[in-house]
């Protein structure tokens, strides 16, 4: 059986330790979280309220909010798609900074083409990879059409 050919998305962490890809991915998700908190402390020290108390609880709160949302994204976007002789295997970003970990092929069950998009049936859900995301949607595309042709050309 040949090896499956590997399609890499623009969020593909490389060589990078998780370590690392996950304070790259903090960055955004921690000033969304803080700016309501120091918004709110701004108008409350124009105010003249007690700030300490406040900061304590919100910054807290903002900065385990970032970490949950972090930590959910970076295992839901696909970093990698196999394009193997019997299904597709997707990596999610945290898998892709697991080398070790083994890549589960699912059987491809439906392949739609939008103006920006490519949405997969694989398995038992659905999954949507933005044209923008990947460096070569079109042989990307032209892969996955080839399974599909295939499974559905083998006898059931």
């Amino acid at each position: 059986m040949p090896p499956a050919t590997v399609f890499r998305s623009r969020h593909h962490p490389g060589t990078a330790p998780w370590s690392l890809v996950f304070a790259r991915a903090l960055v955004t998700p921690l000033a969304t979280c803080s700016l309501p908190v120091m918004v709110v402390g701004l108008v409350a020290a124009l105010e003249g309220l007690p700030l300490l108390p406040y900061l304590f609880v919100g910054f807290a709160g903002a900065v385990l909010a970032a970490f949950v949302w972090t930590s959910l994204h970076l295992r839901t976007v696909v970093g990698e798609v196999h394009v193997g002789e019997s299904g597709v295997g997707l990596r999610s970003v945290y898998a892709c900074t697991r080398p070790d970990a083994p890549v589960v092929e699912q059987p491809l069950y439906d392949l739609r083409k939008t103006r920006t998009s490519i949405i997969l049936g694989v398995g038992d859900r659905m999954v949507e990879l933005a044209d923008e995301d990947w460096p070569a949607p079109d042989a990307l595309l032209d892969a996955l059409q080839r399974l599909l042709h295939r499974q559905r050309s083998l006898p059931s």
